[in-house]
């Protein structure tokens, strides 16, 4: 008699549990199916959970990290990252560079600056500097909590752009471009109530020559705060030089990471791709 196979039994599949207050990361709740049960991704959420996460994508400790600017930066030291000259404040009329820890008079200062509350996001909490008397009054103004705070050098490049990454690298990209009503005061910063985003198929994109590089420092940035998944915001220069040339490498600073950027239609697509990526790198 012959034998016949015993149809297999389905996949058991279960969503990945959303955990974030932002309303664009609604999107991705009961979407993203994985082969685990319990699968966490944590977009900015700190909440502890009644029960253990069989796979935990961005750890709280990471996000702790990558939300306090003063480790964030810290961690991007000790991974090697390009980012901004920074400072934190000494005794009055004084602060320590934290690449060289050298002493500086307010008078010694790379101006114009930024000063950034390390809690802040979205631009909360930062300010434009533009000179010592500027920065003398931001003290007064600030005077009991000051230790909250640390200051960074402005680099007027023209080019910003979000990576989003994993350890094997950007997954989805966008430019990020003034709006033309955009006032002159608002113009230092690039955040959603003042852009437009471009995608890398956009001529506008403007691929800087040296991304690889650029790339690399997005997942070091990643590694050193320790988060799973990211979105870095980077500056770099103008494609050109002051006489017309194309340069050959772009200098770059990595501004920040985040762990709960906002979402549009497009990241949303790409996220939904990526995550059963990381959960099966972590099983």
């Amino acid at each position: 008699m012959k034998k016949t196979s015993k149809p297999s039994k389905p996949l058991t599949r279960f969503y990945v549990r959303i955990r974030s207050r932002h309303p664009s990361h609604r999107v991705l709740r009961k979407t993203v199916l994985v082969s685990r049960r319990n699968v966490v991704f944590r977009l900015g959420s700190t909440t502890k959970l009644e029960s253990t996460p069989s796979i935990e994508i961005n750890s709280i400790k990471a996000i702790q990290t990558s939300s306090n600017k003063r480790l964030m930066k810290q961690a991007f030291m000790s991974k090697g990252v390009s980012t901004a000259q920074w400072f934190e404040f000494s005794k009055k009329g004084y602060v320590i560079d934290q690449a060289t820890k050298q002493s500086l008079a307010f008078s010694d200062l790379p101006y114009p600056l930024v000063t950034k509350n390390i809690f802040g996001s979205r631009n909360k909490g930062n300010k434009f500097i533009n000179s010592q008397q500027e920065l003398e009054t931001f003290i007064t103004n600030h005077s009991s909590s000051l230790g909250n705070y640390i200051i960074e050098r402005f680099y007027n490049f023209s080019r910003e752009y979000r990576l989003h990454v994993t350890k094997d690298g950007c997954f989805y990209t966008c430019r990020k471009m003034l709006k033309s009503d955009t006032p002159d005061a608002n113009k230092w910063h690039r955040h959603n109530d003042n852009c437009v985003w471009y995608i890398e198929s956009n001529p506008k994109f403007d691929k800087p020559v040296n991304w690889k590089e650029i790339e690399e420092h997005c997942i070091n940035a990643l590694l050193g705060v320790g988060l799973d998944v990211g979105a870095c915001d980077v500056k770099v220069q103008s494609a050109t030089d002051e006489n017309g040339k194309i340069r050959k490498r772009c200098a770059f600073i990595i501004i920040e990471i985040n762990s709960a950027p906002s979402f549009g239609e497009g990241t949303a697509e790409q996220y939904k791709k990526i995550l059963p990526k990381i959960v099966n790198n972590k099983l």
